[in-house]
């Protein structure tokens, strides 16, 4: 992800996720956000993970990996990985993509 990017853009990246066919069981997604800026409210940020809950609804486990550097998208990151998830999400940030990608590959 790079540039700005506001509620919309995530919104409708979910919901072509959503529309994905065939969406493995156990889901590993990687989101780089070095070179974004995120636009959001902290009643966005629940939104997102609301929507991100939808969306995943039927998966058997999911992680989620940040990779983080800029202190402000940490600062996003850490709320949105605190928000309200269900017992199969789990969601942590990284400052490095070697460790993100090793916690994401190990169950």
């Amino acid at each position: 992800m790079k540039g700005r990017i506001n509620f919309k853009d995530i919104a409708t990246f979910l919901k072509q996720l959503e529309q994905l066919k065939d969406l493995p069981d156990d889901m590993r997604l990687l989101y780089d956000i070095q070179e974004a800026e995120l636009h959001l409210s902290l009643k966005e940020i629940r939104k997102i993970s609301e929507l991100a809950e939808s969306v995943t609804k039927n998966s058997l486990s999911v992680k989620t990996a940040f990779h983080v550097t800029k202190p402000i998208m940490t600062a996003f990151s850490v709320i949105f990985a605190k928000s309200r998830k269900p017992d199969h999400t789990q969601r942590k940030l990284f400052s490095t993509q070697a460790s993100a990608l090793e916690w994401l590959q190990h169950n």
